[in-house]
């Protein structure tokens, strides 16, 4: 049997060659989660009883959690041939034996990371393909069927983030190949989902302004600064109204291909 994988870019998933498996349980979701944020370290029993319980740990916590390794070893042995080896025993705690490529998220970092240098190196292209394909792995918000303990709360966090970051830099690197019209669509639609990521506004009245829409892409702003000072009383940041200004004044150019 082929090394199992993991997802935990969307709903929890586990799969090894062609089967799958669904993890009931919401607690050991939870512990699932836990194990494969701290993959191949040891997590000792104390941190599990915390991150599972809060701080609000019955009596009996941790023969509970005994009796969900031991369950949750049973249910990676249909992806894994073997959930003892899989899910260790240490000292203090347990280990999960899974290696970064065997989780969706690692993969989708080193991606992002390839991108970045690829970018740095001058190749938009492969750096837009690189991005393209590490997008292509979110099946939806990152842990979304797992109940939030502490730390998936704080990796959810930082993995969204993270997507967000990565999405807005394959659109600037696809601005500067060229691509602006369609871009449009995509963008309109980022700016409804995430309204306060000011990039977006910026990225979509980049787009209208080079298509040739500059009323649109005036009209836009105006809808931004808008929705910015109804809901905060804040004027948009330096960056957008620098996008603004140079797009009033007709001086808005990309950053060419390099």
């Amino acid at each position: 049997m082929n090394s199992p994988t993991f997802g935990v870019l969307g709903p929890l998933a586990a799969q090894g060659d062609s089967r799958s498996v669904v993890v009931r349980a919401a607690k050991q979701r939870a512990l699932l989660a836990v194990m494969l944020i701290r993959a191949g370290q040891e997590v000792s029993t104390d941190r599990l009883v915390e991150e599972l319980w809060e701080g609000a740990a019955p009596a009996t916590a941790r023969n509970t959690l005994h009796s969900l390794i031991l369950r949750l070893r049973r249910t990676l042995s249909v992806v894994s041939g073997d959930g003892k080896r899989l899910l260790e025993g240490r000292v203090a705690g347990y280990a999960l034996q899974v290696a970064a490529e065997q989780i969706d998220s690692s993969r989708f970092e080193a991606l992002a990371a390839r991108a970045r240098d690829a970018e740095a190196g001058g190749n938009l292209e492969q750096a837009s393909l690189l991005l393209s394909e590490a997008l292509t792995l979110w099946r939806g918000p990152a842990f979304a069927s797992v109940p939030p303990t502490p730390m998936i709360r704080a990796e959810a966090i930082r993995l969204d983030e993270l997507r967000l970051a990565s999405l807005e830099s394959r659109i600037e690197i696809d601005l500067r190949l060229g691509r602006h019209t369609g871009l449009v669509g995509e963008l309109r639609t980022l700016v409804e989902q995430h309204p306060l990521r000011e990039r977006l506004w910026e990225q979509l009245m980049q787009a209208l302004y080079v298509t040739g829409r500059q009323v649109d892409a005036v009209a836009t702003y105006r809808r931004a600064r808008a929705m910015f000072v109804r809901e905060f009383g804040l004027e948009p940041g330096p960056g957008l109204q620098r996008v603004h200004q140079k797009i009033l004044t007709g001086r808005y150019v990309l950053d060419p291909p390099r």
